[in-house]
Formats: structure tokens, sequence, C-alpha cells
């Protein structure tokens, strides 16, 4: 099974969370991700996530998880709705995160131009 390199901790929105690769905390041995916002944890399953990409998807989704629990929005949409809100933006993001389409443009230079912008 290959693991993705993921974060060990990541920060979400000013709050620490620990990323584990575990299938401990998981309600059913199927599942891909738990978030449990009250602990500052994200776990995600290896044994279920078995190529980078499955892990890179999952580890997406459950930071939108960790978005919308730590910025309160959560406790506004009834919890099969936050499921399908996460899916259907992770399914929309991920694709778009690995064209790079949110990364920064590199600086251009004119041929000659000088670091400095002055030639």
């Amino acid at each position: 099974m290959a693991r993705a390199r993921q974060p060990r901790k990541v920060d979400i929105l000013g709050v620490q969370f620990s990323v584990i690769q575990s299938t401990k905390k998981m309600p059913d041995a199927t599942d891909h991700g738990e978030t449990v916002v009250v602990e500052r944890r994200i776990y995600l399953n290896p044994t279920v996530n078995k190529t980078p990409d499955d892990m890179a998807s999952t580890f997406l989704h459950e930071v939108i998880h960790a978005i919308l629990g730590v910025s309160g929005q959560d406790s506004l949409i009834k919890e099969d709705h936050e499921e399908g809100l996460v899916t259907a933006l992770e399914h929309g993001l991920y694709p778009l995160i690995k064209q790079g389409v949110f990364m920064p443009a590199k600086p251009t230079t004119r041929r000659g131009a000088k670091k400095d912008g002055k030639s």
C-alpha cells in the first residue's frame, strides 16, 4: 500500500491539527478519513486510501470538514448535507489543485532585463 507524504500537522484558520494515518478512529473500517474538530485531529485511513492520489484527495476532504468545523459553519448544515457539500468541493477542487491552478505564477522578465527590473 502506497503512503502519500502528508504533513504531521496543518494549520487550519489559525488552529493546528494533527494529521494521523490510522484506522483506530474510523467509525467504519471502510471510511477514508475522519476529522475530530474538538480533538484537533485529522485521521486518514491508509488501508482504504491505497494510492497517493486517494490519500491526497481524502486529506483535502478532511481539511474541508476541519475548515467548516473551526469556522462554526458546520453547525449551520445538517450532517448529511455537510458530507455532500464537502464531497462536491473535494471532487471539484482536487483536480484543479493537481493542475496547479492555485499556484502563483512565476514572474516573467523581459529578455535582457536585470532582476531588479531595471534595464
